[in-house]
């Protein structure tokens, strides 16, 4: 039978009988014994006793190392602020915009149909914004500029007097909201051409607590602008100013690369890595 013969916090030994046979004499060996018992000594005592692992460690270098290489990428970092610009401009005509239409003569019913319009607009916008990102002709930086930028001025019309019809609103809430879903079709793959494939997941962490952040900022700050102005319609005004600020921050990274000359994350990504420890 096979016997364990000893056990510690180091190791592992197994005894396996030893049995013995001799060789011919025409083989030269002339008797010799064989030992097949076999040594099995081979784990260690974090692998046996406890559950901790060293890949811990290799994961916070690894998890510190791509925050750094993020932070260290400039037009990453325009993006994020961008984010929250966005979403602090484009939250406050989603959620005080039924209020408004009401304030300004609308039945809470075509309050109501108002902001479906503007939903579905942006179910639209996230459908092309998934075709147009995917056209390798498109530059994708661009469009995303020029979309930012176009939800900005048409937010500018929702306070103002010439829109305040049923018609006039509802041409407007469905232009803004495809704009509006085009940027979410866009998020991922402009993400993906600033950093590149290989941060993509962790990149994307970081713009969902910008997307946070200015949501979550968003409505209370445009009440408190229109209690303290006394017109509803000044929250939409720094809502659109806000979106037209976060397109011109943008636009930054592809005139600095013009400027510069230099290349796109995604093009340095298929030649850097991050350094990842390997235990």
């Amino acid at each position: 039978e096979n016997l364990i013969k000893d056990v510690n916090a180091s190791e592992l030994v197994l005894d396996i009988p030893v049995t013995k046979e001799k060789s011919p004499e025409k083989n030269g060996t002339n008797g010799k014994t064989e030992a097949n018992g076999v040594n099995m000594s081979a784990v260690e005592r974090q692998s046996l006793l406890t559950s901790e692992s060293p890949d811990e460690d290799v994961n916070s270098n690894s998890i510190l190392s791509v925050m750094l290489a993020l932070l260290k990428n400039v037009p990453f970092c325009i993006f994020v602020v961008n984010n929250v610009l966005w979403n602090f401009g484009t939250v406050i005509p989603l959620i005080l915009g039924p209020e408004y239409f009401t304030t300004i003569g609308f039945s809470q019913k075509e309050s109501a149909t108002l902001i479906s319009l503007f939903s579905g607009g942006s179910f639209v916008g996230c459908v092309l914004g998934g075709v147009f990102g995917n056209i390798p002709k498109i530059n994708r930086i661009y469009l995303f500029i020029v979309v930012n930028l176009g939800v900005g001025i048409v937010g500018l019309f929702i306070p103002l007097e010439i829109a305040h019809s049923m018609v006039g609103l509802a041409i407007v809430g469905i232009i803004w909201g495809t704009m509006f879903g085009l940027i979410l079709g866009l998020l991922v793959v402009v993400t993906a051409d600033l950093v590149g494939i290989h941060y993509l997941g962790d990149a994307m962490g970081f713009l969902m607590l910008a997307n946070g952040v200015g949501c979550i900022i968003g409505p209370p700050i445009g009440g408190w602008i229109g209690e303290a102005t006394g017109s509803s319609a000044a929250a939409f005004y720094v809502s659109a100013f806000t979106v037209i600020v976060s397109g011109l921050l943008m636009a930054i990274i592809p005139v600095s690369r013009k400027v510069c000359k230099t290349p796109s994350k995604k093009e340095q990504d298929f030649t850097t890595e991050v350094a990842i420890p390997v235990g």
